[in-house]
Protein backbone atom coordinates (compact mmCIF):
# COMPACT_ATOMS: atom_id res chain seq x y z
CA UNK A 1 0.00 0.00 0.00
CA UNK A 2 1.14 3.01 -0.61
CA UNK A 3 2.18 5.94 1.79
CA UNK A 4 -0.85 8.33 0.83
CA UNK A 5 -2.92 5.67 1.22
CA UNK A 6 -1.82 4.35 4.81
CA UNK A 7 -2.22 7.70 6.45
CA UNK A 8 -5.06 9.02 4.48
CA UNK A 9 -7.76 8.89 7.37
CA UNK A 10 -4.72 11.00 9.41
CA UNK A 11 -4.53 13.52 6.56
CA UNK A 12 -8.72 14.00 6.82
CA UNK A 13 -9.35 14.71 9.94
CA UNK A 14 -7.94 18.73 9.49
CA UNK A 15 -10.68 18.63 6.40
CA UNK A 16 -13.67 20.38 6.04
CA UNK A 17 -17.13 18.85 6.91
CA UNK A 18 -19.27 18.03 4.00
CA UNK A 19 -22.70 16.21 4.65
CA UNK A 20 -23.90 13.45 2.11
CA UNK A 21 -26.32 11.15 2.55
CA UNK A 22 -27.22 12.06 6.22
CA UNK A 23 -23.31 11.56 7.33
CA UNK A 24 -20.51 14.17 7.82
CA UNK A 25 -17.81 13.33 5.97
CA UNK A 26 -14.37 15.10 5.51
CA UNK A 27 -13.30 16.55 2.24
CA UNK A 28 -11.14 19.77 1.11
CA UNK A 29 -13.84 22.42 -0.33
CA UNK A 30 -12.63 25.13 -2.90
CA UNK A 31 -14.82 27.53 -3.98
CA UNK A 32 -12.41 29.92 -6.03
CA UNK A 33 -12.26 32.06 -8.88
CA UNK A 34 -13.01 30.55 -12.36
CA UNK A 35 -12.47 32.74 -15.85
CA UNK A 36 -12.73 31.26 -19.20
CA UNK A 37 -12.35 33.27 -22.39
CA UNK A 38 -13.13 31.60 -26.36
CA UNK A 39 -12.97 33.93 -28.61
CA UNK A 40 -14.45 37.57 -27.33
CA UNK A 41 -16.36 36.19 -25.00
CA UNK A 42 -15.41 35.59 -21.14
CA UNK A 43 -17.22 34.05 -18.79
CA UNK A 44 -16.53 34.48 -14.87
CA UNK A 45 -18.06 32.69 -11.81
CA UNK A 46 -17.09 30.61 -9.01
CA UNK A 47 -16.11 27.14 -9.30
CA UNK A 48 -16.81 24.59 -6.66
CA UNK A 49 -15.60 21.59 -5.89
CA UNK A 50 -13.95 19.19 -3.33
CA UNK A 51 -11.99 16.37 -2.72
CA UNK A 52 -13.21 13.31 -0.95
CA UNK A 53 -12.32 9.81 -0.07
CA UNK A 54 -13.31 7.06 -2.79
CA UNK A 55 -15.18 4.71 0.30
CA UNK A 56 -16.97 7.92 1.75
CA UNK A 57 -18.80 8.31 -1.40
CA UNK A 58 -19.22 4.92 -2.84
CA UNK A 59 -22.51 5.26 -5.12
CA UNK A 60 -22.24 8.64 -5.74
CA UNK A 61 -23.60 9.65 -8.77
CA UNK A 62 -24.31 13.57 -10.65
CA UNK A 63 -26.94 15.07 -9.08
CA UNK A 64 -26.59 13.92 -6.16
CA UNK A 65 -26.12 16.76 -3.07
CA UNK A 66 -24.05 17.42 -0.60
CA UNK A 67 -24.43 20.34 2.02
CA UNK A 68 -20.92 22.54 2.94
CA UNK A 69 -20.66 25.69 4.88
CA UNK A 70 -24.90 25.75 5.05
CA UNK A 71 -24.65 25.33 1.31
CA UNK A 72 -26.36 22.63 -0.77
CA UNK A 73 -24.24 22.29 -3.64
CA UNK A 74 -25.33 19.45 -6.22
CA UNK A 75 -22.79 17.00 -8.10
CA UNK A 76 -21.61 17.60 -11.92
CA UNK A 77 -18.90 15.30 -12.30
CA UNK A 78 -16.99 12.59 -10.27
CA UNK A 79 -12.61 12.24 -11.04
CA UNK A 80 -11.74 9.51 -9.44
CA UNK A 81 -7.69 10.11 -9.31
CA UNK A 82 -6.73 6.44 -8.16
CA UNK A 83 -5.37 7.57 -5.02
CA UNK A 84 -7.89 7.03 -2.62
CA UNK A 85 -9.68 10.30 -3.40
CA UNK A 86 -12.20 11.27 -5.78
CA UNK A 87 -12.32 15.56 -7.07
CA UNK A 88 -15.95 16.39 -7.56
CA UNK A 89 -17.26 19.10 -9.95
CA UNK A 90 -19.98 21.18 -7.88
CA UNK A 91 -23.08 23.79 -8.46
CA UNK A 92 -25.26 25.24 -6.51
CA UNK A 93 -27.96 24.59 -9.46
Amino acid sequence: MSFWVDDIDTCLSDWDDIVYNGATIKGIFDNGFLAVSSLEIGVESRGPQCWVKDSDVSGIAQGDTLTINSTTYYVRTIEPDGTGLTLLILSKD
